[in-house]
């Protein structure tokens, strides 16, 4: 799925305040300006180790990592849309 799909769906969720994209190698500037309360990273990310992270909890915040669900990638989506 490109990012704009990906962006729709997310944004489309009662929970989700806002959905951006970042240019830069690392969204801190971004982080910085919009302070959420939650950032939330894919299960690939070890969000402990992140200056992201540490910024977002410096203000009370906290984040997050979503885990894989085997199966739901769209590696997979392709595979069984091509049967």
């Amino acid at each position: 799925n490109n990012e704009t799909d990906r962006a729709v769906v997310m944004a489309a969720l009662a929970s989700t305040d806002l959905v951006t994209w970042f240019d830069e190698e690392t969204p801190l500037q971004l982080i910085a300006q919009i302070r959420p309360d939650i950032l939330v990273k894919g299960g690939d990310y070890d969000v402990e180790s992140l200056a992201e992270t540490a910024l977002v909890r410096s203000w009370g915040g906290d984040a997050r990592a979503l885990p894989f669900v085997d199966g739901h990638s769209t590696t997979a989506l392709v595979r069984r849309i091509r049967g």
